[in-house]
């Protein structure tokens, strides 16, 4: 699996105004919260949204959707690790599979004190 880094704009969009970022099919919907906001505002970004080219220039978000909902309310960049797959054979809908349960094995389970404070 190759990566990538890219600082970009979380309110990009291409010359018709469409959004860079194409939200993960079958996702919740989202929305970063208070507490998110404000950890932003007062630490920035500490870790990358982890993302997929879907399509030249176009990131398929697998985590850090709240992350970068956060930073386009504060109109900030956003550091993405894009990654692609470096067997080009590899079946797309598998390799995402493979970046999520990645991603999923790395992150924390939330403390009493993080749902407290989630609003």
């Amino acid at each position: 699996m190759e990566s990538k880094y890219l600082l970009i704009s979380a309110n990009a969009t291409d010359s018709k105004g469409n959004s860079l970022f194409i939200p993960l099919k079958g996702n919740r919907k989202f929305k970063a919260s208070s507490f998110l906001i404000k950890s932003l505002k007062e630490d920035g970004q500490v870790y990358p949204v982890l993302c997929f080219e879907k399509n030249p220039g176009y990131y398929l978000v697998v985590d850090g959707q709240h992350r970068l909902d956060g930073l386009k309310q504060l109109n900030l960049n956003v550091e993405l690790k894009i990654y692609s797959k470096s067997d080009k054979n590899e079946n797309e809908e598998e390799f995402i599979d493979k970046l999520i349960r990645s991603a999923n094995s790395t992150s924390k389970n939330w403390s009493n004190k993080d749902h407290l404070n989630w609003n």
